[in-house]
């Protein structure tokens, strides 16, 4: 079997099983993959042909994307492997290219809070979906797919899950609690005549997007603020807060505490408590 007819074999189980992001991002890489190495036997593939693919991907694009694309080569590699397709899987021990970590992400004080709200008090779509992402950190492709389904008021949560083509980042499901702005919120603007499967936010993806954009200029803020900015100032006031890593961890979706440990920073109470503890 030939590169081509492996990514035909491997997309078909990515679809299936993934968020459309994440296969698409499977569909590049391995586009990418085949334009520099040739369209090769899948068997006859080598650690060598990753680092080919590496270095020429770096006079191309920036190290962090030839990380991802490296990232999805592997999974793919991993699951050629456990169906036979090869003896082993050759990228294991592909190495990543070196990047320093962003360990202070960029988060909205509660001045700037209030900026960007004020520059979207005019367009409503959008300034509800803001307010959504700040008082939950939820993702873009999460907020944009929040159906009044996942909406419990009694209860007090949203659960963000998967359904239909819709896969969230990690594929499995999270509750996120509703604070009392956010209930007071999500109440007033429930349809009357609402359909389980209506979205919450209007707004679609690109859209979204565009108008943030938009809104973040409108309120002088830099041009480092993209929508992520949302997600991260959720935690950060939360771990300022004194709120615990592993809750908000839990609350984010992370799959792993290292993620949320760019965030232990802004919690130095929490930290002084720690070595309280000492027993001498």
């Amino acid at each position: 079997m030939r590169l081509r007819a492996f990514a035909r074999d491997y997309l078909e189980y990515s679809r299936a099983t993934k968020a459309l992001k994440t296969c698409q991002a499977d569909a590049s890489a391995l586009k990418d993959f085949t334009r520099v190495v040739g369209n090769l036997e899948v068997k006859a593939i080598r650690r060598e042909h990753f680092e080919q693919f590496r270095l020429v991907r770096l006079q191309q694009i920036k190290p962090t994307s030839v990380n991802i694309a490296l990232r999805h080569l592997r999974a793919a590699f991993s699951w050629a492997a456990d169906r036979g397709y090869v003896s082993i899987n050759p990228a294991t021990r592909v190495k990543l290219n070196r990047v320093p970590h962003d360990l202070h992400p960029r988060f909205l004080s509660a001045s700037e809070i209030e900026r960007l709200r004020g520059a979207a008090q005019q367009d409503a779509p959008l300034l509800n979906a803001i307010n959504v992402a700040l008082w939950t950190g939820m993702r873009r492709n999460e907020l944009v797919n929040l159906r009044w389904a996942d909406v419990d008021l009694n209860r007090r949560v949203i659960t963000v899950q998967c359904y239909g083509n819709y896969r969230t980042k990690s594929g499995k499901s999270r509750m996120i609690p509703l604070n009392d702005a956010l209930h007071a919120l999500l109440t007033g603007i429930l349809p009357e005549n609402v359909s389980r499967e209506d979205h919450v936010i209007s707004l679609r993806y690109g859209t979204l997007a565009r108008r943030f954009r938009q809104a973040v200029k409108r309120a002088g803020l830099d041009g480092g603020v993209s929508l992520h900015v949302l997600r991260h100032t959720f935690a950060s006031h939360l771990a300022m807060a004194g709120v615990d890593l592993r809750s908000i961890q839990a609350i984010l979706g992370h799959s792993d505490i290292s993620i949320t440990m760019i965030y232990s920073h802004l919690s130095p109470e929490h930290l002084a408590r720690t070595v309280e503890r000492l027993p001498y």
